[in-house]
């Protein structure tokens, strides 16, 4: 097991020149300040400190990283990676739920897509848009004699119009924030600020008195975050015949996004422009794109047919 997870991550790193792992590596033995490890040659504590300074990789971890009972706090997760600096200082939040390892939170500096909603950021949100008082404000301005205008400054009259129709009764689209349900309110801040507390506490100081009050105030989040969940669902349920957009906008949230393409390489060349990536996937349906003739007009395949004369006398017939 530990040899063919060696062999599997060397050829990881031979093919790739920029990687990041993620994960508990259940390297307890080894210290990442020093590079040594307590164990024999052929533990797997050193085999992978081995592999790291094989292919001159950083690990970034520099804390504890888990916390269990009464058990020495021990660095087990790890973010080793090869020609790649992440950004910033690592942020250790407090454990997930019952947990014992903390949440890691760092910034790796690369662009990514998924889930980015920034570019709605100036765009207008049509589907709440105030229907009824868009309708009176059009229905006064008579919209359709300013369309048959002829001249120039009469329909910039006409755009002006409907554009200060567009502004007054259209919203800004407000992005949805990273991470944040729709449910969480003051009171989960409020839960999860206590949680984090009790957790610095004890960080601090492992004594019985904080880990009671951690596991109360943890589970006092927990409580809460579920009431407030299952109160907004239940409560988009009742409403859903009257107001049918905020269910189908309930059940498209839960909908994972589609991957988008960020970048192409062709040869060594990498390629991110949204058009330069279009054109070079044409090319590529061009080169594979085959169109196949009805028959084969090969001239190796055509067959010369002769027929003998054919006599035929009345007795035959």
């Amino acid at each position: 097991m530990i040899e063919d997870t060696i062999q599997s991550l060397s050829r990881l790193l031979k093919a790739n020149k920029r990687v990041l792992l993620v994960g508990d590596f259940k390297c307890k033995e080894v210290n990442w300040e020093t590079f040594e490890s307590g164990g024999n040659e052929t533990a797997w504590g050193e085999r992978f400190l081995r592999l790291t300074m094989e292919n001159l990789m950083m690990q970034w971890v520099t804390e504890n990283t888990r916390y269990r009972n009464d058990d020495e706090p021990v660095r087990l997760d790890l973010v080793p990676t090869k020609g790649m600096h992440l950004l910033n200082e690592f942020r250790y939040g407090c454990p997930h739920g019952k947990s014992d390892h903390v949440i890691i939170e760092m910034e790796t500096g690369e662009e990514g897509t998924e889930g980015d909603e920034s570019y709605k950021r100036n765009r207008r949100n049509y589907r709440k848009a105030d229907m009824e008082n868009i309708k009176k404000y059009y229905g006064e301005l008579n919209l359709e004699k300013l369309k048959r205008k002829c001249e120039v400054q009469e329909k910039y009259i006409f755009m002006e119009a409907y554009e200060t129709g567009v502004m007054k009764y259209v919203p800004l689209y407000k992005p949805k924030e990273k991470g944040k349900n729709d449910w969480f309110n003051a009171r989960c801040a409020d839960a999860k600020e206590k949680r984090d507390k009790a957790w610095k506490r004890l960080k601090r100081n492992k004594n019985q008195r904080n880990k009671e009050d951690f596991k109360i105030a943890r589970n006092e989040y927990v409580k809460i975050r579920r009431e407030k969940e299952k109160g907004y669902e239940k409560d988009i349920v009742e409403k859903c015949k009257e107001e049918p957009k905020l269910f189908y906008r309930f059940i498209n949230g839960k909908i994972k996004p589609r991957k988008k393409v960020g970048r192409l390489k062709d040869g060594n060349k990498v390629i991110k422009d949204s058009k330069d990536m279009t054109e070079l996937l044409n090319k590529r349906f061009q080169q594979v794109f085959t169109k196949d003739s009805l028959f084969n007009e090969s001239q190796d395949d055509k067959i010369n047919v002769h027929m003998d004369e054919v006599i035929a006398t009345k007795e035959d017939i």
